[in-house]
C-alpha cells in the first residue's frame, strides 16, 4: 500500500513538473516570436522606410480618412471617379496596408464598401460590353457559331447565378454605406443583352437550313439535318427565354420563323412517310393480285372444257 501510494506521488509529481514545463515553454515561446518580429522589425530596412514614410504622411492619411467618412456618392459615375482618385493617393505610400494600420482612424469598414460596390458594378458592366461587342469570326462554319454560343449562354448562365444567390445581401451592405447602387436593374440590363446570342444563334440557324436546302444534289440526310439544326435552335430559345424571363420582339420574330420551319418539315416527313405506306400497301397487293389472276384464268379454262364437252 505505501509503495503504490509512493508511485502514485511520483507520478503524479512528474506530470505536474511536465505541465509547468509545457507552460513555461509555451509563453516563452510566445514571448520569443514577439521579440524575434520585433528584432527583425528593428534591423528591417523596409520596416524603417515604411515607419519613415508613415511619419512623412501621416497628415495625408488623415485628410483622406476625413474625405471617406463625409463622402456620399450621387450616383455610380461620380463613386468611380472618388474611388480611381482615393486609390491613386493610397498607392503613392510605401506600405498601404501597414500604414494604414499604424494610423489607426481609418475608415476601412466604409472605405472597403464603396469600392467593392464599384468593383461589382464594373463586373457587370464588362459582361454586358462582351456581350454587346461579340461578333462570330470570319469564315466560321455555322457550326462553330452555334458550338460558341452555347457556351457563351451557359458561361453568363453561371455568373449570372452567383451573382444573383449574393444580391440582396450585397445590395444591403451597399445601401448602408449610401451607395447609389442601382438593384437588380443592373443585373437584368445584361441578362437582356444576352438575347444577341439567342438572335445569333436563330439567324445562323435559318441560314443553315436554307443553304441545305439549295444544294444540288440534296444530301441523304437532309432532313435529318435540318430537324436537328431547328430543334437545336428551339432548345435554345428555351434555354434563353428562362434564363431572361421572356424574349424581345425580333427575337421572338426569328423563333417564329424557325417554328414554321419545323412544322412544315414535320409536314413533308410525314407526307413521304404516308407515300412510303401507300407504297409499301401496293407492293404487297401487286403479288395477290396476279395471283387472283392466274387462278381466275385457270377457272375460265376449265369452264370451257365443260361447255365443249356438253356441245359435243
Amino acid at each position: 500500500m505505501w509503495q503504490q501510494l509512493q508511485r502514485e506521488k511520483n507520478g503524479l509529481g512528474r506530470g505536474a513538473s511536465r505541465t509547468a514545463t509545457q507552460n513555461q515553454n509555451k509563453g516563452s515561446g510566445e514571448g520569443g516570436h514577439a521579440q524575434v518580429v520585433d528584432a527583425i522589425k528593428q534591423n528591417s530596412k523596409y520596416h524603417a522606410a515604411v515607419l519613415a514614410d508613415f511619419e512623412a504622411r501621416c497628415g495625408d492619411i488623415k485628410q483622406w480618412a476625413d474625405e471617406v467618412r463625409h463622402y456620399k456618392a450621387s450616383s455610380m459615375s461620380d463613386l468611380a471617379t472618388f474611388i480611381d482618385c482615393m486609390e491613386s493617393q493610397l498607392n503613392t505610400l510605401k506600405d498601404e496596408r501597414q500604414e494604414l494600420k499604424m494610423f489607426g482612424e481609418w475608415p476601412e469598414k466604409k472605405y472597403d464598401t464603396l469600392r467593392d460596390a464599384l468593383a461589382q458594378y464594373r463586373y457587370l458592366e464588362r459582361l454586358k460590353s462582351q456581350i454587346d461587342d461579340w461578333s462570330p469570326a470570319a469564315r466560321a462554319t455555322c457550326q462553330a457559331v452555334l458550338a460558341e454560343l452555347q457556351k457563351r449562354l451557359y458561361d453568363i448562365s453561371c455568373k449570372m447565378l452567383t451573382y444573383t444567390t449574393g444580391e440582396d445581401v450585397m445590395e444591403k451592405r451597399f445601401k448602408s454605406e449610401d451607395v447609389p447602387w442601382p438593384g437588380k436593374a443592373l443585373g437584368d440590363s445584361v441578362r437582356v443583352a444576352s438575347l444577341k446570342y439567342g438572335r445569333a444563334y436563330l439567324t445562323a440557324t435559318i441560314q443553315e437550313v436554307q443553304r441545305l436546302k439549295s444544294l444540288q444534289p440534296p444530301p441523304r440526310d437532309l432532313q435529318q439535318k435540318q430537324k436537328q439544326l431547328l430543334e437545336g435552335a428551339v432548345a435554345y430559345t428555351f434555354r434563353l427565354h428562362s434564363f431572361v424571363s421572356g424574349l424581345d420582339a425580333e427575337t421572338h420574330a426569328l423563333f417564329k420563323q424557325v417554328a414554321e420551319l419545323l412544322m412544315q418539315l414535320k409536314a413533308e416527313q410525314q407526307l413521304q412517310a404516308e407515300e412510303e405506306d401507300t407504297k409499301g400497301q401496293s407492293a404487297q397487293q401487286q403479288p395477290q393480285l396476279l395471283r387472283s389472276d392466274v387462278a381466275g384464268s385457270k377457272d375460265q379454262g376449265a369452264g370451257g372444257v365443260v361447255v365443249e364437252v356438253r356441245a359435243s
